[in-house]
């Protein structure tokens, strides 16, 4: 009797354990606000992806939480409506605006308030947030329809860092648009056609543009600036890929011409050595060309020197120059001095 008594307690006790740390678990799946909360309401167009339980917040911090979600029947139309408790109503304007966003890649969703850079306005005098003034949900996923061929030949970080980016541009984060323009030159780079990518990332965001109703400030600039790129991209590119067919041919050509002139890799030839065979033939079409007086006072004139410097220019005198080294500076102001 001594040990069912003994099992009993034991067994007793376990439970208690197993049920309180049970709601100490459920309690922070829950988490509950800190104060007391005010209740409002929310139409939106979509809220696929939202929760029971998922957050509300604004400016990134945690100010309430999602408590339903249903169906509001507004004369011929349906119309998503969701319940929230948010601890501060302050945090609530007249202009403050509802967006469902993302919280991470996992599909995890929450309520954004969004504020307007009007500061002033007033406390929102009811408790309830009209359809005009919410964005509703979209799936991400749509912006990468069609560019699985692309994605199977990077790597998952890859994948993951230019998803993370690209969801950043389109809700607005202004922090990626520049990672997510890296990104889409490492997915470029990986692709055949680069002008077909961007122009499917282009109809990609402009469904997801029908999807919100034109109601995300962000997507209208980042679909031009793709569409213009891509428009570049679709006119330069024939001429980049016939210039590298074409290259190849003309490096092969002017690697010839420099071998045939001495310059061969580890035994380049000095300067003076190729201009040497050149001075005296310089120097006798020179000497024609002065015999005949058209053409030396063409040349007279078109050749004539600058003022020459004084002894003063240098402290130790001008040097000579050689003459077959002064027929290609005569006329330029340059001067040598002795060391």
């Amino acid at each position: 009797m001594t040990n069912v008594r003994r099992a009993s307690l034991l067994l007793l006790v376990f439970t208690v354990l197993c049920v309180s740390g049970g709601k100490l678990v459920l309690s922070a799946i829950d988490r509950p606000l800190a104060g007391p909360a005010t209740a409002y309401t929310a139409d939106f167009d979509n809220v696929a992806g939202l929760q029971v339980g998922n957050d509300v917040r604004s400016a990134g911090v945690r100010v309430g939480k999602v408590t339903g979600i249903g169906v509001h029947r507004d004369e011929d139309l349906s119309i998503a409506r969701i319940e929230f408790d948010v601890d501060d109503p302050a945090a609530l304007r007249e202009n403050t605006r509802l967006a469902i966003r993302y919280l991470n890649l996992t599909g995890v969703r929450y309520v954004d308030l969004q504020q307007t850079q009007d500061g002033t306005a007033e406390p929102s005098p009811g408790r309830h947030i009209p359809l005009d003034r919410t964005t509703p949900s979209f799936d991400i996923t749509q912006v990468f329809n069609g560019l699985a061929p692309v994605f199977a030949t990077l790597s998952p970080e890859d994948v993951n860092r230019f998803s993370e980016s690209m969801l950043a541009v389109v809700q607005g984060d202004g922090s990626g648009m520049g990672e997510m323009l890296r990104s889409l030159t490492t997915v470029l780079e990986f692709a055949d056609d680069r002008a077909a990518v961007i122009d499917r990332l282009v109809n990609n965001l402009s469904e997801i543009s029908t999807v919100v109703d034109g109601r995300s400030e962000y997507l209208s600039p980042i679909i031009d600036y793709l569409a213009r790129f891509g428009t570049v991209v679709t006119r330069v590119g024939p001429g980049l890929r016939s210039l590298a067919d074409s290259s190849g041919v003309a490096a092969v050509e002017v690697n010839r011409l420099l071998t045939a002139a001495g310059f061969r890799k580890g035994s380049e030839p000095i300067l003076y050595e190729l201009l040497d065979p050149v001075l005296p033939l310089a120097q006798s079409m020179l000497e024609v060309l002065t015999t005949l007086p058209g053409v030396r006072n063409a040349l007279d004139q078109a050749l004539t020197p600058q003022a020459v410097p004084t002894q003063a220019d240098c402290s130790k005198g001008r040097a000579e120059l050689p003459p077959t080294l002064a027929i290609f500076i005569k006329g330029k102001e340059l001067t040598l001095c002795r060391r």
